[in-house]
């Protein structure tokens, strides 16, 4: 009897033993994944969705959206003696066009949404039904007769108005379906953050 309740006492041991063993591995695991889990969730970029009216602050700047229109083209705010006052869409296009008021608040001057790509500065995407991506119309060659934002010079803390334009085809204006503007901040070809206006 005495060696069956030794015999006994040592498989229960043993079993113990070895539910410790299997809970631990357990919990590590639980804990590898969880950690695993928030470096993912850490890494994943968060996007502000702001309405038409509402302020957002991206890249040392407050941005509204204040309207959006739709034309086949744009109009110069003031006359030249050299060029066309008008800019037209192209060939089964239309303009998008998202009108803005911009605020400077960097400690010196900047450029808003430069017409080539520069580390350290904003850029803007028109998103169509969340997945069609088009850049904006840059009108710099125009003698700013035009009221673009694009290539802007703005002074610490003042504050312009004008319109961000998209050249894109008439599906794209004439449609329901959702539209949003999209300003990145970008460093190094690297996005640091971003903010979606919905324009519809």
């Amino acid at each position: 009897m005495k060696k069956v309740f030794l015999v006994l006492a040592a498989c229960t041991v043993v079993s113990a033993a070895l539910v410790g063993c299997g809970s631990s591995s357990s919990m590590e695991g639980s804990g590898s994944a969880a950690t695993s889990t928030a470096a993912i969730s850490s890494s994943v970029e968060e996007v502000s969705t702001v309405a038409i009216g509402e302020t957002a602050t991206i890249g040392g700047w407050e941005i509204t959206v204040t309207s959006v229109e739709y034309a086949p083209e744009l109009k110069a705010v003031s006359s030249s003696p050299m060029g066309s006052d008008t800019i037209s869409a192209s060939d089964g296009n239309q303009f998008v066009i998202v009108n803005v008021q911009i605020k400077n608040i960097n400690s010196s001057s900047q450029i808003f949404l430069p017409d080539t790509p520069i580390s350290g500065y904003t850029q803007e995407t028109l998103i169509y039904d969340g997945t069609y991506e088009y850049r904006g119309r840059s009108t710099t060659s125009s003698l700013n007769i035009f009221n673009s934002v694009i290539h802007k010079v703005v002074s610490p803390l003042e504050t312009k108005t004008g319109y961000i334009a998209f050249d894109v085809p008439n599906e794209v204006a004439e449609s329901e379906k959702p539209l949003q503007l999209r300003i990145e901040e970008e460093k190094d070809y690297k996005t640091l953050g971003s903010v979606l206006f919905s324009l519809r």
